[in-house]
């Protein structure tokens, strides 16, 4: 009749990887950020200089970096998304150049290559970006097989803030090698 018969099959892994992801949100929800009063919007217009007189989308579009700046330092977890050339980059430019924020000990990750590069032009930081597959290849990576995996038994990088671009690409996998 084709109504099924209500067997499911869930794999045990996933499970665990979404207990071990809960938990880590958990855990990080739970320190409050450090209190930050900073204007950004006048050192969003400090970089840019003066908008346009009448140009009502600029302005628009530096309230709106002021705010996710704001939001995102307020945030122990964050995700910034949106349009191509819509500030998202800028945003992480700003970010990263207030060590007094996101601390000595960051890492920067994309999902490929070619995001790697992009990532590494556009902050100014081509030294420091790594593909997640390099960042995590001695001990969460296997190159020959191309799988993602935790590893308890492996050291942990500790990392003061982490930014991964182009999250959206990351499977479960991968996302529970890099928290772990």
């Amino acid at each position: 009749s084709g109504t099924g018969t209500g067997l499911a099959v869930q794999l045990d892994r996933y499970v665990d990887i979404g207990a071990m992801l809960s938990s880590a949100v958990q855990d990080r929800l739970r320190n409050a950020p450090k209190q930050v009063a900073i204007d950004w919007s006048a050192l969003v217009n400090v970089a840019f200089g003066p908008v346009a007189a009448g140009d009502a989308d600029e302005a628009q579009a530096r309230k709106e970096k002021a705010v996710a700046l704001d939001r995102v330092v307020a945030s122990r977890i964050s995700v910034l998304i949106g349009p191509a050339g819509t500030g998202k980059t800028t945003i992480i430019k700003f970010l990263l150049s207030r060590v007094d924020i996101v601390g000595r000990r960051v890492r920067l990750l994309a999902p490929t290559g070619k995001a790697r590069v992009r990532l590494g032009a556009e902050t100014g930081q081509t030294g420091n970006v790594q593909t997640v597959a390099q960042f995590l290849l001695k001990d969460r990576y296997d190159a020959d097989t191309g799988r993602y995996f935790t590893n308890t038994q492996a050291p942990k990088l500790e990392a003061t803030t982490c930014i991964v671009d182009e999250s959206s690409m990351l499977t479960e996998d991968m996302l529970a090698a890099i928290v772990d």
